[in-house]
């Protein structure tokens, strides 16, 4: 139905370095007004923005929220922008498809981040978003995250992109 990419992986989420959906005028003032090329803003927009470009630090997020723990603010800022991020796409995508029957978190950052899972899920009661702080301080494994009082499914299923690549290759070897 939708996803939060775009034309490139520069649209959407904010990520580890990419900057994710900005104001389209940001590349012309990155020309016109700072001098850079295209090709110098491209590379600023996919390798040196999102988490490293705001915290200054890293493009990984555990690094970023011991800083922001520390009382970094450039990390507590990024932090927070990457949750926010998140959180505007749960919104967006609950009023497309008129409600949601379940959040599912996977992946480094979604297995494993407890704190992220809560900013982007916090004040979302009113579309029937209810986190269970108990449940999502557990690591490890398929688990359910939701409150009793969750009218959405709050998921966390592991990945295992090496295993989905191996049987995609092995789909196509055999077509």
């Amino acid at each position: 139905m939708d996803n939060s990419l775009g034309f490139t992986p520069l649209d959407g989420l904010m990520m580890g370095t990419r900057c994710g959906s900005i104001d389209p005028a940001i590349v012309v003032y990155m020309i016109e007004r700072l001098g850079m090329t295209p090709a110098e803003a491209e590379n600023t927009m996919n390798r040196k923005s999102g988490l490293l470009g705001v915290a200054g630090l890293t493009n990984d997020l555990r690094d970023v929220r011991v800083a922001a723990e520390g009382g970094n603010e450039r990390a507590i800022l990024a932090y927070e922008m990457y949750s926010n991020s998140i959180k505007r796409f749960i919104g967006q995508y609950a009023f497309e498809m008129g409600g949601l029957d379940a959040i599912v978190f996977c992946g480094g950052v979604g297995e494993n981040d407890p704190r992220t899972r809560k900013m982007a899920l916090s004040n979302l009661e009113d579309l029937g978003i209810v986190l269970d702080d108990d449940l999502n301080a557990v690591f490890g494994g398929e688990r359910s995250l939701a409150a009793e009082s969750s009218k959405v499914a709050l998921l966390v299923i592991p990945t295992n992109e090496e295993l989905m690549i191996a049987q995609d290759v092995s789909t196509l070897c055999d077509s």
